[in-house]
């Protein structure tokens, strides 16, 4: 009888809330197809050709070196082992693996034995040792066969929609896998599986949230799904770019990928934000194929998705490169194409209907009633995609007066010009930072050592980034104080990240910021004062493209501080900040910006600060930059304070 895809895909997710002990290989042997003395000399071939040693095995079993064994498989589940030892012994595991083949026992989870269950392993097993068939019966797998013949995998892409800093799980992007089908074409592709890897979440609050995400509190899993149904998320979420990248594997490899997928999906790993993440578990699956170069051991403690890509690429491994634009991207350039009163027509007939709009459309020209009907359309589809109906087939009543009013027209679609490709993301600077430089404050001077593990921030070069993000991750910088011979803490920013997102007339969202960390803190006496510090806000941005691409925007702030000067260990701030940033030309970058904050309590004096900084491109991981400020302390309005500058001068190594 044939086994549909789904009834399998159901029974391999019940291992989502269930768990298995581990199989001890003595309880596998007791059949008599292992008591005849052919497991035995399995055994010893294995162990001559030291299998449990190939990179092959251990990249099966995901073993990396462990601190108290020689190695530990990243795999938590232990449905995932045969052997008792199986996680911190790959002899063991080998062993069991072996003569659970030549047992018919059923693993409660999946119902499968384990030739059926671990189709990878047996499958390099078999290549390696050669089994006798006459002596070891080989099942049909009849399960496995239906996911093969489901799937029809001829290649692999690797998907990357990138960073979306409202959302903490994929603020530096995401990645994930498709299966491409052997007759795929550019316009089946989205019917195609795809393999996410993702953390088992549920209802849970923020702080909870991000500390499970850092101490590898959730359980990540491997899911299989059709492609469209991935592609909908991330169509929902307006502002993310697609990008697609075919590997360059043969079917021999693609199919052992497959293999190695299936025997994955019922069990898990821990999961950690920022190491065992999606990106780092694309490269654990190509590990398979990849034995020699392990993939997963050239990366960083810490992978952000770019990263992994860059590592594909240097390593020859992508192929062809698709970009697919983000549905407001899109929109957004149909909307340069129209003129103010253009726009305010489209507005009308968006909110209240074609009857509010018709007399005025029907005063212009065809061609413009064209461009403003197929942009109204395609905003109504947009917001139906955005605000829940996801990739609704169907037309609904308004978007069905729109299509018939504009076939009245007679007039043929152009083909849509899509929006400028943007440089590959892997192309762009590496995501870790090294700074070195100096400057002067008032009249002493001083060396500035920096570094960031990741990723971006405004005046980094834009080239495979956006301008109007910045996400930066744990930032170390140190000074040293040449009149005071000493090297001070500067600061420990453990989080910094700023998302614009420019309104229009039809996108009106909100901008935001958060920043936590520690700061040497110059203070009115000018003294420094270590200070950990909690600040952010809201507020709006606006795009401008001329004279040169810009953003303005603008936030409400308030910001917490914790250090012994303030009274009771503690100062409350209020206030706001604006600022401008300006892409002069490709290797020149501009950000100035200003910013208030006032004593909640009314006690300590106003803090009024303004800064340009310049950045300039050298290469594409070189950087100089060039920093002026003023901080100044406010008495009272009558009374300017006192006021510090600062200039800055350092040079930026990406790596």
């Amino acid at each position: 009888m044939r086994v549909g895809l789904s009834s399998v895909l159901c029974a391999l997710a019940m291992s989502l809330f269930l768990r298995a002990g581990p199989v001890v290989a003595d309880s596998l042997a007791d059949d008599r197809g292992g008591q005849d003395g052919y497991l035995a000399e399995l055994i010893s071939a294995a162990r001559a050709q030291q299998l449990s040693r190939d990179p092959v095995w251990l990249a099966l079993l995901h073993y990396k070196p462990g601190w108290w064994h020689h190695f530990v498989s990243e795999v938590d589940g232990p449905d995932f082992f045969l052997a008792a030892q199986g996680k911190t012994d790959p002899q063991a595991e080998l062993e069991a693996t072996l003569a659970g083949f030549f047992s018919n026992r059923t693993e409660p989870l999946t119902g499968l034995t384990a030739q059926c269950r671990f189709r990878a392993r047996f499958h390099w097993l078999q290549q390696r040792l050669g089994f006798d068939k006459t002596r070891l019966k080989i099942a049909d797998c009849p399960e496995y066969a239906a996911v093969q013949q489901e799937i029809n995998a001829g290649g692999l892409s690797v998907i990357f929609p990138n960073s979306d800093p409202n959302n903490p799980a994929a603020m530096m992007g995401h990645t994930l896998l498709r299966m491409d089908r052997r007759d795929q074409t550019e316009r089946t592709r989205m019917l195609a599986h795809s393999v996410n890897y993702a953390a088992l979440v549920g209802e849970i609050n923020g702080l909870v949230y991000a500390w499970k995400g850092v101490t590898g509190g959730f359980q990540g899993r491997f899911s299989v799904v059709p492609y469209y149904l991935k592609l909908r998320d991330y169509q929902k979420i307006k502002n993310r770019d697609l990008w697609e990248y075919r590997l360059r594997l043969d079917q021999a490899q693609v199919d052992f990928i497959l293999m190695h997928i299936y025997e994955l999906q019922p069990s898990w790993f821990d999961y950690y934000f920022f190491s065992e993440n999606c990106s780092y578990h694309v490269l654990s699956l190509l590990d398979v194929i990849t034995p020699e170069q392990r993939l997963t051991g050239q990366v960083k403690p810490w992978v952000a998705p770019v990263d992994t890509l860059r590592l594909l690429d240097e390593r020859g491994m992508i192929g062809e490169v698709s970009y697919y634009p983000a549905p407001q991207t899109v929109l957004k350039q149909k909307l340069a194409a129209l003129d103010a009163v253009e726009i305010e027509l489209v507005q009308t007939i968006v909110a209240d209907g074609l009857a509010a709009g018709r007399a005025r459309l029907e005063s212009h020209a065809a061609p413009r009633q064209a461009a403003m009907l197929d942009l109204a359309y395609d905003y109504h589809r947009y917001l139906r995609m955005t605000e829940g109906s996801g990739l609704d087939p169907a037309v609904s009543a308004e978007e069905r007066q729109l299509l018939l009013a504009r076939s009245r027209l007679g007039i043929s679609t152009p083909p849509d010009t899509p929006p400028a490709r943007p440089p590959r993301p892997e192309r762009g600077h590496d995501t870790s930072r090294l700074s070195l430089g100096g400057g002067r404050v008032e009249d002493q001077s001083f060396l500035h050592l920096g570094w960031r593990a990741a990723y971006h921030d405004f005046l980094d070069p834009t080239a495979g980034f956006t301008l109007h993000n910045r996400i930066e991750v744990f930032k170390l910088g140190f000074r040293y104080e040449q009149q005071a011979e000493a090297m001070e803490f500067d600061e420990l920013q453990l989080l910094d990240i700023t998302s614009l997102t420019p309104r229009d007339v039809f996108f009106k969202d909100i901008s935001w910021h958060l920043r936590a960390g520690w700061l040497n803190r110059l203070q009115q006496d000018g003294g420094r004062e270590k200070v950990f510090s909690l600040s952010g806000g809201g507020g709006l941005a606006w795009a401008f493209e001329w004279p040169q691409q810009t953003i303005l925007y603008g936030f409400a702030d308030i910001a917490v501080n914790f250090a012994d000067i303030y009274m009771k260990g503690r100062l409350d701030q209020w206030g706001g900040s604006a600022g401008l940033l300006m892409q002069i030309n490709p290797v020149w970058k501009l950000h100035l910006s200003g910013s208030e904050l006032h004593d909640s309590r009314d006690r300590l004096p106003v803090e009024r600060r303004i800064t340009l900084e310049q950045g300039f491109r050298l290469g594409r991981d070189l950087a100089l930059r060039l920093s002026v400020s003023r901080i100044s302390w406010l008495v009272h309005e009558s009374s300017p304070g006192r006021a510090s500058d600062e200039a800055v001068l350092s040079l930026h190594f990406y790596h």
